[in-house]
């Protein structure tokens, strides 16, 4: 039973990864003349891609999604800037080993915000934080990591993955992990849009300021994670296994 859910979730990631590899080569012979932004083509290959798993979850194991303790609103603020904190720095010192930029015209902008900004946070977190508790932290944040592209991409995914995670189990908030992921996306757009560059230093401060304030928090939460960080398999998850090596294969691709 326990490797149902693993295979599903498995399935669901080759899906999204195959499906985005087909979509980004097939939809700009539709827009040869630049008609439609491209960043709106990212919101629909978001939309196509992670919606049907999240109903494929949402109707198989709908009992299974979202059983967590809710917390206050001063705790669910205080772990939430502590996790954005975190994000941004490492987003600041990854991004020092594979290119974030944007190049977004300013009248594209609202469809930037749109697209490349509310669309993936609120269906990413739908899926990899709230379908996906099942599978515990570490796997789907794996998971999360390797549905998106690049080796520094991968790397900031899975850490900004485990911070999301942890605050959507320790404040039994989904709305608190999208709106986490959310700020972060956009501030990713604001530096992008206004070459706005953070030096090394002052990320590393932030991210490390970020991570003990979580610190301080979790100490007084440290239960809500029991039984959340690791999933055990029943045996070996063929489909899972598949899946890192496709993921694997496309990195180096």
């Amino acid at each position: 039973m326990k490797n149902e859910r693993l295979r599903a979730a498995s399935v669901s990631c080759i899906y999204i990864v195959l499906m985005r590899s087909l979509l980004r080569l097939i939809i700009p012979m539709f827009n040869t003349s630049g008609a439609v932004p491209d960043v709106v083509f990212t919101g629909s290959i978001s939309v196509i891609t992670l919606l049907p798993p999240i109903m494929l979850f949402r109707l198989k194991y709908k009992n299974d999604a979202g059983k967590t303790e809710k917390k206050g609103l001063l705790y669910t603020a205080a772990l939430s800037v502590s996790a954005f904190m975190v994000c941004i720095g490492v987003n600041m010192l990854i991004s020092r080993f594979g290119s974030y930029t944007y190049s977004i015209p300013p009248y594209d902008i609202p469809f930037a915000v749109l697209c490349m900004a509310v669309i993936p946070a609120v269906l990413e977190e739908m899926l990899f934080r709230d379908s996906l508790i099942c599978v515990g932290m570490l796997i789907s944040s794996l998971l999360f990591g390797l549905v998106h592209s690049g080796a520094a991409g991968a790397v900031f995914a899975f850490l900004c993955g485990t911070v999301l995670f942890i605050v959507r189990i320790c404040t039994g908030s989904l709305a608190a992990s999208i709106t986490v992921h959310l700020l972060n996306n956009l501030t990713a757009l604001a530096f992008s849009f206004f070459e706005i560059s953070i030096g090394g230093l002052y990320a590393l401060l932030m991210a490390a300021a970020g991570i003990s304030g979580m610190f301080l928090l979790l100490f007084r939460n440290k239960n809500s994670l029991s039984g959340r960080l690791f999933f055990r398999m029943d045996a070996p998850e063929p489909f899972f296994i598949s899946f890192l090596i496709l993921a694997a294969l496309m990195m180096l691709a």
